[in-house]
């Protein structure tokens, strides 16, 4: 082939850019200063030669020394396979090439795209080779500091990194609390927590007396859970600024993350007295006694935070949860109807107010309410509702279309679809349909948790004890001290088998587990039943009962079975008349009191 010197080289590669350019889209990828760069370069050679053949082209692209003849051309040849590997996904061999021209250029870019490429890629020593390249060629750059500083950091050299910090720190000299926090914040991300303190400390030691310094410092350790740290460095930065309502909220932070909801509750109420106008105080107060589940207090704190800012849409859409959790619901519907008005969280709130008209039996309105979720993360939970209200509503076909168009359309929702198209069709007695669909979707996800279990308790209705038992030992070999699925195993066994002795050790296992579980201590009941171990199973039936919820409909017709079975039968009649009382339609309370009244 034709070697081209210097800028005959160049005019090749110009060649080998354009034809390139038609074989790989990567001048829209490349970034703008890459591509302005290259154009520089090509734009430096004026002399007419002539454009490269395919053969030529070929050529040059292999035989790199050639190439290199031309520290320029070598250049741009770095600059260009680099792209390309890039594009083609082969991100090792760009970083390297990158790597090599970042070495040879003078240009800050080029030493900036290599050291991200090599981040991108894992390579933590060319990464670091190309961040100090950088920041050599950059040195005022603080996105430079940063990453060279990271960069010795992943590669443990916690002491190297420290005057970086530093200069990233002093280019917020006129804000010394947000200098030190930036650090802390960007160690934070630092999987390696302990190299990350131990540079964090080192800058710090710097300035014993900063009280930023060390509230930035007590940040960072308790993100590394290095609690008791943390609280020592809290303390010494309280003492140099003791009015400082920041630091008691990181107090209060500390508190929470060790479970002492009352001293963080304290120390917030601190933090609300020194700054008593700070809005962001409130709500993270506010916030925290949501998160503890103290939900009257929370609701307390919400309605104060709205007398100060009554359009706050976080305020009330909190509110509005709050009273939806303590059943309040005209309250709820008032403050997410106000959301509404204002054009504010429309789709949340439409949301709740489905689920609000939905508890109360109002499936239309429901209907009408889930409707208008059209965005967020309740979109696809409004669309399952509204596919179980139409089934309900006796429109079956309808339903399951709105599910499979809400599969189609959401791949990652798909499994609950056919978890509600099998209750739907459960629902509506067609516990085969709802066998088959569940099997189907067990093709797709064989080893998905839910839908075996789903599918197990609908082989159940149809009498395909092999197929319960299948799946649940599926699922016990996957985890083998899941109480629940212990508990449905061993009850099944206990009351659709004579399997008696296994039963009671499968259920033994799951009370072991879970001792105060009324489902589970009804079926110990239930198996010592079976087992004629009459005494023992009242005690733990009467058990279950105190347990359940509203009492347990079917726990209360085992009850009243084995004491009428027992011999008292006076028990037995006031156990179930109050059963019925509480469950007048449940069928099988009534189908068990009729076997014996009869």
């Amino acid at each position: 082939m034709r070697v081209y010197t210097h800028c005959g080289q160049v005019s090749a590669m110009k060649n080998f850019v354009l034809v390139a350019a038609k074989i790989w889209p990567w001048r829209s990828h490349l970034p703008v200063t890459v591509f302005a760069l290259v154009t520089a370069l090509l734009s430096a050679c004026v002399t007419s030669l002539p454009s490269a053949g395919k053969k030529e082209l070929s050529s040059i692209t292999q035989n790199s020394a050639a190439i290199q003849q031309s520290p320029q051309a070598e250049l741009l040849y770095e600059i260009l396979v680099g792209e390309i590997a890039g594009q083609r996904g082969a991100v090792d061999v760009s970083a390297e090439n990158y790597l090599r021209a970042a070495r040879q250029s003078g240009d800050p870019r080029i030493a900036e795209r290599a050291a991200k490429i090599a981040v991108f890629t894992g390579n933590e020593k060319k990464a670091l080779e190309a961040a100090r390249r950088w920041v050599t060629l950059a040195p005022e750059d603080t996105e430079a500091q940063q990453v060279v500083a990271i960069m010795y950091l992943r590669n443990g050299q916690a002491d190297e990194a420290v005057p970086f910090l530093e200069q990233v720190r002093a280019s917020h000299v006129k804000q010394p609390q947000k200098g030190f926090m930036f650090i802390a914040r960007l160690l934070s991300r630092e999987k390696d927590r302990t190299t990350a303190l131990q540079a964090m400390s080192r800058l710090v030691e710097k300035y014993p007396d900063d009280a930023d310094a060390l509230f930035a410092q007590a940040h960072l350790a308790m993100q590394a859970e290095q609690y008791g740290k943390a609280h020592q460095l809290l303390s010494k930065s309280m003492v140099l600024r003791p009015d400082w309502s920041d630091a008691y909220v990181l107090q209060a932070n500390l508190y929470q993350a060790e479970d002492d909801v009352d001293a963080a509750s304290t120390a917030y109420q601190k933090a609300i007295g020194l700054d008593p106008d700070n809005l962001e105080i409130h709500l993270s107060y506010a916030r925290m006694l949501v998160d503890e589940r103290r939900f009257e207090q929370a609701r307390e704190e919400f309605k104060r935070l709205e007398r100060r800012a009554p359009d706050n849409t976080d305020i009330l859409f909190a509110l509005g949860l709050l009273a939806l959790q303590a059943e309040h619901d005209e309250e709820a519907r008032r403050y997410f109807s106000t959301l509404i008005r204002s054009g504010q969280r429309v789709s949340e709130a439409s949301f709740f107010l489905g689920r609000i008209a939905e508890s109360e039996e109002n499936d239309s309105e429901a209907l009408r309410w889930y409707g208008k979720v059209s965005s967020g993360g309740n979109f696809a939970e409004a669309q399952l509702r509204i596919a179980i209200l139409t089934a309900r509503q006796g429109d079956m076909d309808g339903a399951r279309q709105l599910l499979h168009e809400l599969a189609q359309d959401n791949p990652r929702q798909e499994v609950r679809t056919i978890l509600v198209e099998g209750d739907i069709l459960r629902v509506s007695g067609q516990d085969k349909e709802a066998f088959d669909v569940l099997g189907s979707g067990l093709e797709k996800f064989p080893n998905n948790p839910e839908l075996l279990y789903a599918q197990a308790m609908a082989a159940e209705r149809i009498g395909l004890i092999e197929v319960l038992e299948q799946n649940l030992n599926k699922m016990l070999q996957a985890d083998a001290d899941n109480a629940q699925v212990l508990n449905a195993l061993g009850y099944t066994l206990a009351d659709r088998t004579e399997r008696y002795e296994e039963a009671y050790r499968y259920i033994q296992r799951a009370l072991e587990l879970e001792p105060d579980d009324a489902a589970i201590l009804d079926s110990m009941g239930w198996v010592l039943y079976r087992l004629g171990r009459y005494q023992e199973s009242i005690e733990y039936l009467r058990r279950a009962l105190e347990k359940a919820e509203a009492g347990d409909a079917e726990i209360a017709a085992h009850l009243g079975e084995v004491l009428w079975v027992s011999g008292d039968q006076a028990a037995a009649r006031e156990v179930w008349e109050q059963a019925q009382k509480q469950h007048p339609d449940d069928d099988e309370l009534h189908d068990t009191i009729q076997r014996y009244l009869k």
